[in-house]
């Protein structure tokens, strides 16, 4: 069984005020702490990184200057973070699974990847996730509250998420075909009917996003 890893990271991270793939943290750039955990995964093959165009340069050097032997293709992003997912995954057609993480996930780790390849091969699509800790509000245009969901039925999803390469080749096709706009690779899938299992992740699998994240990102890995 082949499982190969696409590794997101072509976003302008425009909140950071410059690319965060390449944020420091305790010395090390952010996107090479994702790479090693893949890296080190006995379960995961082989990966290909999603980049910009003009980010691939310094792409190259990381993966040599850390020895990311694994990496099988450095390849572009797309206009969306749906086309530079699709332009990696294609890439993966000969892999069983194909496990799609956010680049800007560097708490990511291997025991992590391994859980969630294992629960996508017992059902064919699975995803890191944790369950919501606040109470949450549904609300109307003008913010008045709706509706407050049951907070046992609410999780936030993580990534990697895991699905068959069959399986996610048929959900892309479907939402080209629909023209489905989707925050994650999940949607796609659900939208064809198929159920995606989420499985306990951990709290400290955080997205980079802000520059709050980058410390405590540090701290967690101080």
């Amino acid at each position: 069984m082949v499982v190969s890893a696409v590794i997101v990271a072509a976003g302008g991270s425009t909140r950071m005020g410059k690319p965060k793939q390449f944020l420091e943290i305790n010395g090390c750039p952010l996107i090479v702490y994702t790479l090693k955990a893949f890296e080190q995964c006995d379960r995961v093959d082989d990966i290909v990184l999603v980049a910009r165009k003009e980010d691939f340069a310094t792409m190259e050097h990381l993966i040599e200057q850390y020895n990311i032997q694994k990496i099988k293709k450095v390849v572009a992003g797309g206009d969306s973070r749906q086309e530079s997912v699709w332009n990696g995954v294609s890439l993966c057609d000969t892999a069983d699974y194909v496990a799609i993480h956010d680049g800007a996930r560097p708490l990511i780790t291997p025991a992590l990847i391994t859980k969630a390849i294992t629960a996508a091969v017992e059902c064919g699509a699975a995803a890191l996730g944790v369950r919501v800790k606040d109470t949450v509000k549904r609300v109307d245009a003008n913010g008045f509250i709706l509706e407050t969901p049951p907070r046992e039925q609410l999780w936030n999803v993580q990534t990697p998420q895991i699905f068959k390469y069959s399986l996610y080749e048929k959900a892309v096709a479907f939402a080209t075909e629909n023209h489905l706009t989707v925050t994650d690779d999940c949607q796609m899938v659900e939208a064809l009917g198929v159920p995606v299992r989420l499985i306990e992740g951990d709290y400290t699998n955080i997205k980079a996003t802000t520059p709050e994240d980058i410390q405590v990102a540090k701290e967690w890995l101080s």
